[in-house]
């Protein structure tokens, strides 16, 4: 097997595999039947199933592939090993350009990993979809059986174990992208070489017989999938509040929703409802109080939250579909029965779901994503902050059960982090922050005052310190050049400005300089002749061990020998002005 060099190349010999398998030359209707579409998959009858072990399996189609990613964090240690012992390695391989790149806009070092991609006959694994992200995890390949060369010496079981890292549902479809977890664990570029990954993955992914006689030769193959439970839940759980939501929304107030987010990386979610625009702000905080009280009584009933398959050829179904199911876009050339959830109350059942077919229906959608079994497991759901995104787009933001728990934590420690730097109770808190706000307004009031005085003062010390310079045809011009103390370039500047127009003499010259009391280091401003500071202001700033830019009359810059090259740079520019 040969290694791609894209995650679109491995796919395209995935899907070769299938439709004409290399290694049996049986056809995908021989082997199809074994495989179970998107929409069929094991986590999408039973969202609670954690772990999956299948015996005697075989892998339906897989490819090794090249990935180009960006190492975001890298310790001192790893990066000096890596300048150590990959300079001249990846120059000659042509990734030095690529690497300094990224280096350059902060992304980290750039890598190449080996990765695979994988079909398996079932997946617990959710591929991205439906709005939902995908799941992640770990799978176990075990050989049992006779001695495999180059795998172990001994008659023992042996094991390899690949990360998820995404799936995703292509052609209906899962593929589930991979990195081997040694490889991972190392978190070291390694060189990818075919002959080793042929001889450490193959003996696990070629399981199929060429004949049937030659089944019993080979050892046999254990597939365990195991998902991250924690974001499978996460996400599960913000995917049925946000069915919930959109449900309750629709069927009391008619509020369609226009799109959402499952919020991976934050602590909460968001749904984007049609509004209408003469909506007040004061109606819709109404509207949506009550929506969010009416969601979390469903949440105490503890409602059902039941999948179901729809075949869109059996006439029944197909009415169902018309005239019951709320339904976004579908996606093209789905083909087979159509996966819904359902939202119902539990009726006159057992009070778990049993003989509850006669409870009350408040949501049937079509979805492909997964689900809690009853709404209790949601524990709550709270709307946090509203924002109309658009005219007619109202975004709310909401968390539900262990996102609502982190989330409320979260504030809570902010607040009372708040609580201490204020030296107040937390009911106070609003009220100092006002308090707070008003005292700095009124000290920058003042602040200002003392500024503007400050600066009257400044103004004049600039105009009694031109002096005046003549150049070769006689004509008389000014020249300043005045340490303003402790103080910024936008002063400079307001200083320079008001003292320019201050100044009799046409062709005047400022040259001020401000920073810390006693240091040598700060920022200057050239302001006048433009043809003079134009011509002199690049060697100013080299004189005052520093750089800058401008244009047209106005240069400015940091330097480290301000004050000390004072003497120099005022010598400099008032031959400059003879001169012109």
């Amino acid at each position: 097997m040969e290694i791609f060099s894209s995650r679109k190349e491995a796919e395209e010999e995935i899907f070769n595999v299938i439709m004409t398998d290399q290694h049996t030359q049986r056809t995908i209707d021989a082997k199809s039947a074994a495989v179970k579409a998107c929409g069929d998959l094991a986590c999408q009858h039973d969202s609670f199933l954690k772990t999956l072990t299948i015996d005697d399996a075989h892998i339906i189609a897989w490819a090794p592939y090249i990935e180009q990613c960006v190492e975001q964090a890298r310790t001192a240690q790893q990066d000096n090993h890596q300048s150590k012992g990959k300079g001249s390695k990846d120059k000659k391989k042509g990734k030095g350009n690529k690497n300094n790149k990224a280096k350059h806009q902060g992304l980290g070092e750039l890598r190449s990993i080996l990765q695979f991609a994988i079909v398996l006959s079932d997946s617990i694994f959710f591929p991205t979809g439906g709005g939902q992200p995908c799941d992640h995890g770990t799978i176990t390949f075990t050989l049992k059986g006779s001695h495999c060369a180059g795998l172990n010496e001994e008659d023992n079981d042996v094991s390899i174990d690949v990360l998820v890292r995404d799936a995703q549902n292509i052609r209906q479809t899962c593929i589930l992208y991979c990195q081997p977890a040694a490889a991972a664990a190392s978190n070291i570029d390694i060189d990818i070489d075919v002959e080793q990954m042929n001889r450490m993955y193959a003996p696990f992914f070629l399981r199929s017989p060429s004949s049937p006689s030659e089944e019993n030769k080979l050892r046999r193959l254990s597939i365990t999938q195991n998902i991250d439970w924690e974001r499978r839940f996460d996400l599960m759980t913000q995917h049925s509040g946000q069915h919930l939501c959109s449900a309750v929304a629709l069927s009391q107030y008619e509020i369609q929703t226009h799109t959402f987010s499952l919020g991976e990386a934050s602590n909460s979610s968001y749904i984007d409802f049609v509004i209408d625009q003469t909506l007040s702000k004061e109606r819709a905080h109404d509207v949506f109080s009550m929506i969010e009280e009416r969601v979390n009584q469903h949440i105490r009933d503890d409602m059902l939250m039941t999948p179901t398959w729809l075949d869109p050829l059996v006439e029944a179904d197909a009415v169902v579909l018309r005239e019951k199911v709320r339904s976004r876009l579908l996606p093209k050339n789905l083909t087979g029965a159509i996966r819904l959830v359902e939202i119902r109350s539990r009726g006159d059942g057992d009070g778990h779901g049993h003989n509850d077919e006669n409870g009350e229906v408040i949501d049937c959608n079509t979805c492909c994503g997964t689900h809690v079994p009853s709404l209790g497991h949601l524990q709550m759901i709270k709307f946090f902050r509203r924002e109309r995104v658009k005219p007619a787009i109202m975004r709310v933001h909401f968390a539900a059960g262990k996102r609502l728990m982190r989330a409320m934590e979260e504030m809570h420690d902010n607040q009372m982090g708040i609580t201490g730097i204020l030296s107040c109770r937390d009911v106070e808190q609003v009220h100092r922050v006002e308090q707070l706000l008003e005292d700095k307004r009124m000290k920058e009031k003042e602040m200002k005052a003392l500024k503007d005085k400050l600066s009257n003062f400044h103004v004049t010390e600039v105009v009694n310190q031109c002096v005046c310079v003549s150049d070769n045809d006689g004509n008389e011009a000014s020249l300043a050049v005045v340490d303003l103390g402790d103080v910024d370039m936008s002063y400079m500047t307001m200083v320079a400005n008001a003292s320019m127009e201050k100044i009799d003499r046409d062709g005047a010259i400022l040259v001020l300089v401000g920073g810390e009391d006693g240091s040598d280091e700060g920022s200057f401003l050239l302001l006048g002749n433009k043809v003079v500071v134009d011509q002199v202001g690049k060697d100013v700033a080299v004189m005052f061990g520093g750089r800058g830019g401008g244009r047209n009359g106005k240069f400015q810059g940091k330097g480290v020998t301000l004050r000390s090259a004072l003497g120099l740079v005022k010598d400099f520019v008032a031959k400059a002005m003879k001169a012109e």
